[in-house]
C-alpha cells in the first residue's frame, strides 16, 4: 500500500472439490488452518434452509417433502433451491399465504417419488449430473445404467449377466473388467458397498410387478477374487442328510446405488424394454447359481455308477 494508507488485505479463496494434499499451496493451507472441508447439510438442516427459503417455520414443512429434497439434493443448498423452485412452477408443493406473503400451510403432491427430475435439463443438478454420466468411460456409463434397474443391493454376477454370462463363455478376465469399472464408480461415490453383510444377497429388481429373488450361490467369483473382506465372503459349506451332497454358497460383495439423483437421472438414459433385460437376466443368472450346480452334481455321480448293458443282465440272470 502507498504512504498515507492503512493495510487493506485481500482474501482470495479457492473452491476445489477435492484438494491435493501434496500440492505446495494444500500444504501451507494446512499448516496455516486455511483448509476448510465443506460437508453436505445434515437432515436438520435441511428443514431449516427448506423453511428459510419458503419464509416458513420448519414445522411446516411435510415430513415426505424433506425427506424427498434430502436425499434428491445430497444436502446441497443449490440443489434444494433448485428443486424447491421446480416443485412450485410444476404444482408439486402448494403454499397458502397471508396478504404479507407469509406462507399459513404448505402442502405436496402425495407421489413425489414418480416425478421426472430428468427433464429439469435447466439446472444445475440435472446438468451436472449428465455431464459426469457422459463423462464415464464406456463400460462405467453401461454399469451404472444397469445398476439403476436394482432397487436394492446387487451382485457382479447380476450386472455381468446381462454382458458377460458365464454360461455363455465368460472369462474371468470379463469379469474383472467389469469389477474394476465398479470399483471406480465406488470410488466416485456413485455405487456404495453397504456397511451391513447380515443379509448380503439381493432380495429383489425394480418391477411393477414387485419381483421377488430368490438368494443367489456363486464359487467362480469367490475363487477368482480371493477370500479378503474386501473382495468376497464367503459362507461355510454345509452338506445336507439324506445322502444328497451340499452345496458351497458364497455370500458376494454386494452394492448398491443410493444416490437418488444418479439413479433418477441415469435411469432416464436406459428403455424399459433394456431395463427388462437387464432384470430377467437376473433372474436366470441367480437361478441357475442356485438350480444347475445341484442339477450338474446329481449327473455327476450317476456317470460314477457302473453301468451294466441290458444283454449282460440277462445273461448273467440265464446263467444263475
Amino acid at each position: 500500500s502507498g504512504s498515507g494508507h492503512g493495510d487493506k488485505p485481500v482474501v482470495v479463496t479457492f473452491l476445489v472439490k477435492q484438494a491435493d494434499h501434496n500440492h505446495p499451496s494444500v500444504k501451507k493451507a494446512i499448516q496455516n488452518d486455511w483448509l476448510v472441508k465443506l460437508n453436505e447439510l445434515s437432515d436438520e438442516n435441511c428443514v431449516e434452509y427448506m423453511a428459510a427459503y419458503l419464509r416458513g417455520s420448519p414445522d411446516m414443512v411435510p415430513p415426505e417433502l424433506n425427506k424427498f429434497i434430502a436425499k434428491l439434493s445430497l444436502g446441497n443448498p443449490l440443489y434444494i433451491r433448485e428443486t424447491i423452485d421446480q416443485l412450485l412452477s410444476n404444482e408439486y408443493i402448494q403454499i397458502v399465504r397471508e396478504a404479507d406473503g407469509k406462507p399459513i400451510t404448505i402442502t405436496c403432491h402425495h407421489d413425489l417419488d414418480g416425478i421426472n427430475i430428468a427433464s429439469w435439463g435447466q439446472t444445475a443438478m440435472v446438468g451436472n449430473t449428465v455431464c459426469l454420466l457422459e463423462s464415464l468411460d464406456p463400460l462405467e456409463a453401461a454399469v451404472l445404467k444397469m445398476s439403476t434397474c436394482f432397487e436394492g443391493a446387487f451382485t457382479l454376477p447380476d450386472l455381468a449377466a446381462s454382458t458377460r454370462s458365464r454360461w455363455a463363455g465368460a472369462t474371468h478376465f470379463d469379469y474383472l473388467r467389469i469389477f474394476r469399472a465398479i470399483q471406480d464408480l465406488v470410488k466416485r461415490g456413485i455405487l456404495e458397498i453397504p456397511l451391513a453383510y447380515e443379509n448380503p444377497c439381493p432380495q429383489r429388481v425394480v418391477s411393477k410387478e414387485k419381483e421377488q429373488l430368490m438368494p443367489r450361490s456363486s464359487s467362480h467369483l469367490a475363487s477368482m477374487m480371493g477370500s479378503s473382506p474386501s473382495s468376497c465372503y464367503l459362507a461355510a459349506s454345509a452338506n445336507s442328510g439324506g445322502g444328497s451332497t451340499g452345496l458351497e454358497q458364497a455370500k458376494l460383495q454386494t452394492f448398491e446405488m443410493k444416490n437418488m439423483l444418479m439413479r433418477k437421472v441415469g435411469g432416464s438414459m436406459v428403455l424399459e424394454a433394456q431395463k427388462r433385460v437387464v432384470k430377467r437376466q437376473a433372474v436366470i443368472d441367480r437361478c441357475l447359481s442356485r438350480d444347475l450346480p445341484a442339477r450338474m452334481e446329481e449327473v455327476r455321480t450317476k456317470r460314477l455308477e457302473p453301468h451294466i448293458p441290458w444283454y449282460y443282465e440277462n445273461v448273467l440272470a440265464k446263467g444263475a
